[in-house]
């Protein structure tokens, strides 16, 4: 912990240094620095969205979704399903299991179908 303070008081105290020695360059050399600025900013927002590109042009797509009507999204090869009364129970080996009720199983069969018709002709 005490390193990260001194870890931070460094920072502060740089960048305090940093906008004196800005400022005094600002001064002496007003269109030098001015232009390094405007470079460096253009810069920086050039290499920021080159880099979201690159992020998004080399990432695999997702996993596909998969169907929701089978009953089974989201199990694993160690889990079952287990239908018992109103409740849906995912039985599983681990201590993880999940429940979730018929009715909001229904319920997103229902919006998912009437998503589709609405946005179907």
């Amino acid at each position: 912990m005490t390193s990260d303070k001194a870890l931070g008081a460094v920072i502060l105290a740089g960048s305090i240094l940093g906008i004196i020695v800005y400022g005094g360059l600002l001064i002496y050399l007003p269109l030098l620095v001015l232009e390094i600025s405007a470079f460096l900013a253009v810069a920086l927002l050039a290499g920021i969205l080159g880099w979201i590109g690159w992020t998004m042009a080399t990432t695999p797509p997702p996993e596909p979704v998969p169907d929701l009507q089978s009953g089974t999204a989201g199990l694993g090869s160690n889990q079952s399903q287990v239908r018992m009364g109103k409740k849906t129970t995912l039985a599983s080996q681990g201590s993880n299991s999940v429940r979730q009720p018929k009715e909001r199983a229904g319920f997103m069969q229902g919006l998912r179908g009437s998503l589709l018709q609405a946005l179907l002709p």
